[in-house]
């Protein structure tokens, strides 16, 4: 089930392009006093913010160290970057950069981007 989860994310339409990687800041704790009558015909919709976790910059890295965004991903990564060693390269072409690293715990994109 993991693997299945990691591809729908990864393979969405939206993935990598949900906006900038800066922080912009907490998100309100508000609760909701609300509880659905039946439990059986609630619906919702669970969004996950992951800190630091597997977000977009942690899932596909700049990988080719004379690229701009290398740079830029060090500077808005401080520690949490990855270093090469855990990360799976992968070429590109058309790119900003030319090579860039997939998340290792992650080798089912890889497999996805070379097939």
């Amino acid at each position: 089930k993991l693997k299945a989860a990691q591809r729908s994310i990864a393979m969405t339409a939206e993935f990598n392009t949900l906006g900038p990687t800066m922080t912009v800041g907490r998100r309100d704790q508000r609760k909701s006093s609300e509880t659905p009558r039946n439990a059986s015909s609630y619906k919702a919709t669970v969004f996950v913010f992951l800190n630091g976790g597997a977000d977009t910059f942690n899932l596909l890295v700049p990988f080719d160290q004379t690229c701009q965004l290398y740079d830029q991903y060090h500077k808005v990564r401080t520690e949490a970057a990855l270093q090469p060693n855990q990360l799976l390269e992968i070429s590109a072409s058309g790119q900003a950069c030319t090579k860039f690293g997939v998340h290792h715990r992650l080798p089912v994109l890889k497999q996805h981007y070379d097939a």
